[in-house]
């Protein structure tokens, strides 16, 4: 395969998903706490937090499609190595994206509380969830989904075996779907619902990204048991 390999557009492909993941993070890191600032509302911000919530399963993304560049350049060491990586990423991300559904749950759970607490309760939530930016939303994900579909169309042109890597196409059309998925639900509702929508939005998104994480968890342990193995079985040369 890497003699076929058409490493210009697997190169543009990671540059591409990279940009996203860039853009989420960006977003992620500029997002507000859930009361906006005296004086500010949400507008003033960020496009909320379902948008930088796409992170996480897209960092699964990257991993899946580093760990076939490593099988590519240095196939007789990305067995161990990807054991061991993968099992480190996923008890460390395990833990990130549990962080985020909790998060994700309580600022659900607060805003609900808030809409249906009449009548002192929906003032409250209207002063501050009810301005919610769909139009920089729209705008974000509308970027993040060009740079997901590039990667997608430069990874197939790299090479057509990719196709057939179940596991690697499962991810990007969980991706694709779930950025898809947060646009209709910020459009879906009327404004003054959109928050509750892209809370919405991020705890699917987060729940979904530890599903694949416990997958990808439980595909490495074969690869680090043979690793273990060979190495307990391998003798010392005299």
């Amino acid at each position: 395969m890497t003699e076929t390999l058409r490493m210009p557009f697997f190169v543009l492909a990671l540059v591409l998903l990279a940009f996203a993941v860039s853009f989420e993070i960006g977003l992620a890191l500029a997002w507000p706490a859930l009361v906006p600032p005296p004086g500010g509302g949400l507008s003033d911000i960020s496009p909320g937090f379902g948008v930088p919530y796409l992170a996480a399963i897209d960092l699964i993304l990257v991993y899946a499609t580093l760990a076939i560049a490593l099988a590519l350049l240095w196939p007789a060491l990305a067995g161990r190595v990807q054991a061991a990586i993968g099992i480190l990423l996923a008890l460390i991300g395990g833990l990130a994206v549990l962080a985020l559904i909790l998060a994700a749950f309580a600022a659900l759970m607060l805003m609900l509380t808030l809409l249906l607490a009449v009548p002192f309760g929906t003032l409250a939530y209207f002063a501050a969830f009810a301005d919610f930016p769909t139009g920089k939303a729209a705008a974000a994900l509308a970027l993040i989904m060009a740079f997901k579909l590039g990667f997608a169309i430069c990874l197939i042109l790299a090479h057509q075996r990719f196709l057939k890597m179940k596991t690697l196409m499962l991810v990007i059309a969980s991706s694709l779907a779930l950025t898809w998925l947060t646009a209709v639900l910020h459009a879906l509702v009327p404004g003054f619902l959109a928050s509750i929508a892209d809370a919405l939005a991020a705890l699917i998104t987060s729940v979904l990204a530890l599903v694949w994480i416990v997958a990808l968890f439980i595909g490495t342990l074969p690869g680090l048991i043979r690793a273990i193995r060979s190495l307990l079985t391998a003798r010392p040369v005299s």
